[in-house]
């Protein structure tokens, strides 16, 4: 299958991982609310150390983040999805030093949690309760009975439609106590990943467009959740996203090119 880095030499190939798993960091957790710019989470990544006056949760997250996109790397190699493999992602993402210590870290939530979504119909904010902790491991089943069986994408269109699909519906189930967005974010992203295509990687300056658009869709969570739906508003929404990944490939076979076109 073709692959983004077919055709670039080893540097140029390990500079456009480096830089995609950098953006997908920046970009993933600013969605939640992380301070750190792009430069600032690439000097934490590359530096290993603090900046001054920034929280060290923030940078905590940078760190965990970037090491949770390589865990996704060697996963895009595995057959299939288990739940062991997902509590070994929230293990990475979410270390000790950065979660409540009554947290569940490796395993599905133990207590209910919710967001506050804004009603259309009564123009008023209202808090979503996302499903139960006792719902959570059929819920799960039945997401991961969706990733499994679900073909590998064959072109952009069914790439984007299955990240949303997987996407939307691991939000509305919520199955951890905290990190179920940039999981998300994660996960939708192996069979795009294994298509041979960059990662979907959502624009942190769309936040509030992002968090609405799931708002709706989550809005009937959690008796409603629907595998086999698809979501038009959402798929719009990422292709538009995609093309910041496009763009660093593209930009690396150019150096490719202009390396090759140099005399000996």
């Amino acid at each position: 299958m073709k692959s983004i880095f077919d055709g670039l030499d080893q540097d140029i190939r390990d500079n456009l991982k480096q830089q995609l798993a950098v953006y997908w960091t920046y970009s993933s957790n600013a969605i939640e609310g992380n301070t750190l710019t792009l430069e600032e989470t690439d000097f934490v990544i590359r530096e290993g150390l603090t900046i001054e006056g920034k929280p060290l949760r923030d940078l905590v997250e940078a760190r965990t983040h970037y090491n949770a996109v390589d865990v996704v790397s060697r996963m895009i190699n595995n057959p299939s999805m288990t739940e062991e493999m997902l509590f070994d992602l929230h293990k990475t993402i979410m270390p000790d030093n950065v979660v409540d210590v009554q947290m569940p870290r490796g395993a599905w939530k133990d207590s209910t949690n919710g967001t506050y979504i804004f009603d259309d119909e009564t123009r008023q904010a209202k808090w979503l309760e996302y499903p139960s902790p006792s719902e959570i491991p059929v819920l799960m089943s039945r997401w991961l009975k969706l990733y499994n069986e679900s073909p590998v994408p064959v072109d952009k269109q069914s790439a984007v439609r299955l990240y949303s699909r997987l996407h939307t519906t691991f939000v509305a189930i919520h199955p951890f106590c905290e990190g179920n967005g940039r999981i998300a974010r994660l996960v939708a992203n192996i069979p795009v990943l294994k298509a041979g295509y960059p990662p979907i990687l959502l624009d942190p300056v769309k936040r509030r467009e992002y968090i609405q658009i799931l708002s709706k869709l989550t809005h009937n969570a959690p008796r409603q959740i629907d595998f086999d739906r698809d979501y038009p508003e959402f798929e719009n929404f990422v292709a538009a996203c995609w093309t910041k990944s496009f763009e660093l490939v593209a930009a690396a076979h150019e150096l490719q090119k202009k390396r090759l076109a140099q005399p000996d």
